[in-house]
């Protein structure tokens, strides 16, 4: 198997982008410790961490056929001890991790846990793999055992088993869903992307109350993810022939939280689509007030103005957000690009005239 796969190594990228874009001064370090380490294997062949620890620097760099080349010449010599067997094979599933050639890393990171069975760094990388894949269930089942021992990765096993929740609903799975859904409550009691994944099942499952106040729920908890929520309610309460309900969701979120801009700003809209004009403008002002930069809220209440022909007010609200704004503006040296408060005749750095 690993024979088969090694054949495919030289379609890895002869120097793709490193996962994280390195700075010059970073790069520079990795280049100066590439120099120190390659002088070491080369004073002695028969060292084993240097070796590795050069190939993890060239795949940091994005070199990854350096990197795979100098894992896998590693890994035929016949000295290695079995901890090191592993800590190679590892190596090189994140080599081909890295290099987004993830159908061939899973193979390395299988042989190495074979050699160390609790080595949660190769773990970590079989999970990024199997997430890479979109084998969810795999990685679901890699992340058990991570989060056994790093308790917070509960956090992302939660999110993953929403996501296969969802997946299952989608396909009509819907027993499996709820019961994926269970262990993501389980795991995150308070993981926003399963209170959604919630509604969603529900509405899959022909139970749109529900889902609405499970979203009511999502909104009280998580006010700035309000938009969000907000269009799904509508979205419901349209399919079930019940829109004018709307508002009763919208008034009860603002009787909650008085301060939620977003639900200010539906409610807005909603009262111009029922063409109560006066208490929509209310509500959009009520919106700038909580939110004074939002241009959205700004362009109903003055559209809203110019359907009542009262341009004053229109004219009057617009002066008012510009005098909101806050004063940045600077000058520019076209030369030194210094900048002033106020450039009125020339740079007093490099005496350019203005």
């Amino acid at each position: 198997m690993l024979q088969k796969i090694e054949q495919n190594f030289n379609h890895l990228p002869a120097c793709g982008p490193a996962k994280i874009p390195l700075g010059t001064q970073e790069l520079l370090d990795i280049e100066d410790a590439i120099l120190h380490l390659s002088k070491k294997v080369r004073e002695n062949v028969y060292l084993v961490d240097e070796y590795i620890e050069l190939g993890r620097l060239f795949r940091k760099k994005g070199d990854y056929q350096k990197a795979f080349l100098l894992h896998r010449n590693l890994l035929i010599r016949d000295d290695l001890k079995r901890h090191q067997q592993a800590r190679v094979n590892g190596e090189l599933g994140y080599d081909y991790l890295y290099s987004k050639t993830k159908d061939h890393c899973e193979a390395y990171f299988l042989q190495s846990l074979k050699l160390n069975k609790d080595s949660l760094y190769i773990l970590e990388g079989l999970y990024q793999c199997y997430h890479q894949k979109n084998e969810l269930e795999h990685a679901t089942d890699t992340l058990r055992i991570i989060a056994k021992n790093y308790p917070e990765r509960k956090k992302d096993l939660a999110i993953l088993l929403s996501e296969i929740a969802l997946n299952k609903a989608r396909s009509h799975q819907l027993s499996l869903a709820k019961k994926f859904l269970d262990q993501a409550f389980e795991n995150d009691p308070d993981s926003p992307l399963a209170y959604l994944a919630r509604a969603q099942i529900l509405t899959i499952d022909h139970k749109p109350k529900d889902a609405i106040e499970t979203l009511e729920e999502f909104i009280q908890k998580w006010p700035n993810s309000t938009l969000f929520a907000l269009k799904k309610i509508e979205n419901l309460y349209y399919e079930m022939n019940q829109y004018s309900r709307y508002s009763y969701t919208l008034n009860k979120c603002i009787q909650k939280n008085p301060q939620n801009f977003y639900a200010h700003h539906a409610l807005g809209k909603y009262l111009v689509k029922i063409k109560k004009l006066d208490e929509a403008s209310n509500e959009f002002r009520t919106a700038l007030d909580l939110c004074p930069f939002s241009v959205q809220s700004l362009k109903e209440v003055i559209q809203i103005y110019i359907d009542q022909k009262n341009m004053d007010q229109a004219l009057a609200t617009i002066d008012a957000f510009v005098a909101s704004l806050p004063n940045q503006r600077f000058s520019s040296c076209p030369r030194c690009h210094e900048e002033f408060s106020e450039l009125s005749s020339g740079c007093p750095i490099c005496s350019v005239s203005k």
